[in-house]
């Protein structure tokens, strides 16, 4: 029989999923909604180059192209806003805010949704009766 840590992982593992799918059909419909937003999203890839090759290469003056990275992230926002849509509609999707559903805090300790998913395992794998499980 498969572990209840093996269960809860896999269990994670299945959230993330279904999170990132959910996600995607938001792009898409952003898409389909705003045929605009696809092209400010590669221009702001094409500013973040930017901006990191002049760091690379030891330059400091990056204002212009921080005021461009900005202006072309509010030129986003109003688009989903005039959309009807909340400007963080596109942000990563979690279920568990604390680990990200990774079960795992950033110190590595498990964080507390894994904890309950591996005892509600235990319990379904333990074959306690009703009163026992009580």
């Amino acid at each position: 029989m498969e572990s209840a840590h093996s269960l809860a992982m896999r269990e994670l593992a299945r959230i993330r999923e279904e999170n990132k799918n959910t996600q995607n059909a938001r792009y898409q419909k952003v898409y389909q909604l705003i045929p605009d937003y696809a092209r400010i999203e590669l221009a702001l890839a094409k500013q973040g180059n930017a901006l990191a090759r002049r760091v690379l290469e030891g330059k400091s003056d990056i204002s212009d192209i921080e005021t461009a990275i900005r202006k072309l992230q509010a030129e986003k926002a109003t688009l989903l806003k005039s959309a009807g849509l909340a400007e963080d509609f596109l942000d990563d999707i979690y279920t568990c805010e604390h680990c990200r559903d990774t079960g795992f805090q950033v110190d590595g300790s498990r964080c507390d949704c894994l904890k309950q998913l591996i005892a509600a395992f235990a319990v379904r794998n333990a074959n306690l009766t009703d009163f026992m499980k009580e």
